[in-house]
């Protein structure tokens, strides 16, 4: 019977341990700092406006982003795709941005961070498509598309060429040399980092699962970093 007794308490600790692992706190970023930052204020951040996010400084940004709901994730992007649409552009071009749009708005699901199979490869196929075209039609280069669909900043033009307005006042205590800021595993086009940068296969102790690639809705699991000589 105290046998028993034992080899029943011993399952039920294990049970507490698994269950308490399950629980563990939820990784918003690869610093330390950073992460809990976003896991005292996650109530805050979840009524965090577009305008108090854009304030962030970066790392803060993707942090957020982590915590943020799928309206919140999607109303960032719609917000940011309407303001796009304003600039001057040819009606082809137009009508590009505004198919992006529209479809964000139809797939709420998009920014669901439990996706499943089916709703991943919709997306990816719907963002392989739109980068086609963009590339292959419109003759629009990797810079353009990454200002566009790589990072939540706006944009503005200037000469005809597309730039990101950043409005980050520092809304962070600091940015560490190295940030996860980018997924190794992108499947369309290295549109993770700025211009003459690529990803980088360091590993990242931390990967978040949101925060980086398309509508920074792939995981965070590299470095962005200078292309080799």
């Amino acid at each position: 019977m105290k046998k028993n007794q034992i080899v029943i308490g011993v399952i039920l600790l294990a049970i507490v341990s698994i269950t308490s692992c399950q629980k563990e706190e939820s990784r918003y970023s690869c610093d330390p700092e950073v992460n809990n930052w976003a896991s005292l204020n996650a109530v805050e951040i979840k009524s965090m406006n577009r305008s108090q996010f854009l304030d962030l400084d970066e790392i803060y940004q993707r942090a957020a982003y982590n915590v943020f709901t799928p309206q919140q994730r999607m109303s960032l992007w719609k917000v940011k795709l309407e303001e796009t649409l304003q600039l001057e552009w040819t009606v082809n071009e137009h009508n590009h941005i505004e198919n992006l749009l529209n479809m964000i708005v139809k797939n709420i699901q998009w920014f669901n961070n439990d996706r499943g199979q089916e709703t991943m490869d919709h997306f990816e196929i719907e963002c392989y498509k739109w980068f086609y075209y963009a590339i292959n039609n419109l003759q629009w280069d990797v810079e353009t598309v990454y200002a566009i669909v790589g990072v939540p900043a706006p944009v503005a033009k200037d000469n005809g060429k597309l730039l990101l307005v950043s409005s980050q006042s520092g809304g962070g205590k600091g940015i560490p040399q190295k940030i996860c800021s980018c997924t190794l595993y992108c499947t369309i086009s290295n549109i993770n980092c700025g211009k003459d940068q690529s990803c980088n296969d360091e590993d990242c102790e931390w990967p978040t699962t949101v925060g980086c690639g398309w509508l920074w809705m792939d995981s965070c699991n590299g470095y962005c970093g200078k292309n080799p000589d």
